[in-house]
């Protein structure tokens, strides 16, 4: 089963990209952390990077979530849209086959913001009144919990790997 990405993270990363590319003045030592990577960043620089702004935005969920157990209508703010600076990690065949344990933490990234996107989306539909809070709260678990276990993996995997170094 082949995932993709879904057209609204695509349309993110590349707003993202253009902006970056078009307010820059060429000065990199004022970049922040959450800036494009740079080419000698490591590939287990990048993947925890992305871990982490993933579970950064898997705890919002989650967070999101409890609130609607016991409360039907979420507050306004907990409604905006938000830009969690996910940036995917991407490797080509050669990479892959090279390093096929990173591979495959590359693939538990990708399922995982998979299913953040989801329930990112049926949160959203929940803000506009196009779901009961139980739906919701059901979803957004179903999409959470696994999402945390390939995270998990992911993040097991980079400590092994640092520990190895």
């Amino acid at each position: 089963m082949r995932r993709t990405i879904p057209a609204r993270v695509l349309l993110v990363v590349v707003l993202v990209a253009v902006l970056g590319a078009c307010s820059g003045d060429g000065n990199e030592a004022d970049a922040t952390p959450t800036s494009a990577p740079r080419m000698n960043e490591s590939l287990d620089v990048r993947m925890g990077r992305l871990d982490q702004s993933l579970r950064e935005e898997a705890k919002w969920l989650w967070d999101n979530m409890n609130l609607a157990r016991t409360n039907p209508r979420p507050d306004a703010d907990r409604c905006a849209e938000r830009d969690w600076g996910h940036q995917p990690v991407v490797m080509d065949a050669e990479a892959r086959r090279l390093d096929p344990t990173a591979s495959r933490m590359v693939d538990h990234l990708d399922y995982a913001a998979t299913l953040i996107g989801q329930a990112r989306d049926e949160w959203a539909r929940h803000c506009r009144d196009e779901l009961s809070a139980m739906n919701v709260v059901m979803f957004l678990e179903s999409r959470l919990t696994p999402a945390y276990r390939s995270l998990n993996i992911v993040r097991d995997a980079l400590d092994r790997r640092a520990a190895t170094r």
